[in-house]
């Protein structure tokens, strides 16, 4: 356990640098396959399989692309597998690859980001992990999939603890330096206007701004998770017609499931599937609001004719869960998908508490 607690805070430190550019590294660009990433010298170009996972958690063997370069106590890597077609082809295949690396017993460091396509308001949610492999090399991985592509990356490095001090900044720097570039299909719209009566509602105390079509009510409550652990909570709400805007914000902190107790790990997914109890799942995606926190977007219809619309984030740093919902019942018509967007884009998280 010592090694692995020691191989935690490598990994920590690589990751929270931003990867300034060396002077001997190489940007090296693919643009067909939509990605660019700085090696520290020319890499070899194979094709090669990558063991893609399914939903059932089965691998199957996909085509990929492997860009590697091997130095003395080095290793860098980069494989882009192509899952179009294949039984591992779905818009969950991030999740599913996440859930089998997770379960590596030797796991020092698991943590999400974010990644925003260039040319493009389009964000991508991924994974990095980190591990000690064999003769106590240090390795990285990052793993992003984006789902109008169809391809999922891998980017890994390793630094071995005697190259440590020649290569470690390296290894830095490649495993921050992936750049995903923007396909046809990677466009979001524009960000919405706003009219006049929607305004921003700033809770700095909590660390979130959120914009409302009016003044909302401010209520102190109970939410409970998917463990059954009740964690204080507070709603904000407000109605504009037949229409509902409603955040949760469930404080983990310092309770039973905080992140040293039960289920704080699945945050989100825990929400899910709570969610998913009110009515038919209409649609469940991963989302990435426009500061990159990543999370879920689930669309349901409920019992009594209410079609409600959910954006779940759970930011490791504040340590709450925040569940952007919108409820339109469709009895009174179709609610209008600007509205939605304009509430459910517009929370603005704190990158710190």
């Amino acid at each position: 356990m010592k090694r692995h607690r020691l191989a935690a805070c490598a990994c920590a430190a690589l990751f929270a640098g931003g990867g300034a550019a060396l002077a001997d590294t190489s940007v090296e660009t693919f643009p067909e396959k939509f990605f660019a990433i700085d090696f520290p010298a020319t890499p070899k170009i194979t094709a090669g399989i990558y063991q893609a996972v399914t939903a059932g958690g089965t691998t199957v063997p996909v085509p990929a692309e492997i860009y590697s370069l091997q130095q003395p106590g080095a290793f860098y890597q980069v494989t882009v597998a192509d899952l179009a077609g294949s039984a591992a082809e779905d818009r969950h295949a991030l999740d599913h690859a996440i859930a089998a690396f997770r379960r590596r017993p030797d796991l020092a460091l698991d943590t999400a980001v974010s990644h925003s396509l260039t040319g493009s308001r389009f964000q991508l949610c991924g994974r990095h992990f980190g591990y000690v492999g064999d003769s106590e090399r240090l390795v990285y991985e990052t793993l992003y999939y984006n789902p109008n592509t169809r391809k999922f990356y891998e980017v890994v490095s390793s630094v071995t603890p005697a190259a440590q001090s020649r290569h470690g900044a390296d290894v830095q720097h490649f495993q921050t330096s992936l750049a995903l570039q923007a396909d046809a299909q990677s466009q979001l719209p524009a960000a919405p206007d706003y009219p006049e009566n929607w305004k921003v509602y700033k809770y700095p105390q909590v660390g979130f701004d959120i914009r409302f079509p009016a003044e909302p009510t401010v209520e102190a409550g109970q939410y409970t998770t998917d463990h059954g652990i009740t964690v204080p909570a507070t709603r904000y709400w407000a109605r504009q017609g037949d229409t509902l805007y409603r955040l949760t914000v469930a404080n983990y902190w310092e309770t039973d499931a905080s992140p040293d107790g039960p289920g704080a790990e699945d945050a989100v997914d825990g929400a899910v599937r709570l969610w998913k109890k009110q009515g038919t799942v209409l649609s469940d995606d991963s989302v990435a609001i426009s500061n990159g926190q990543c999370g879920r977007d689930v669309v349901l219809r409920t019992p009594d004719n209410l079609e409600t619309r959910a954006s779940i984030f759970f930011p490791a740093t504040q340590h709450r869960i925040y569940i952007v919902e919108v409820t339109h019942s469709r009895a009174r018509g179709t609610l209008d998908p600007l509205d939605d967007r304009r509430f459910r884009e517009s929370l603005a998280l704190a990158t710190a508490q």
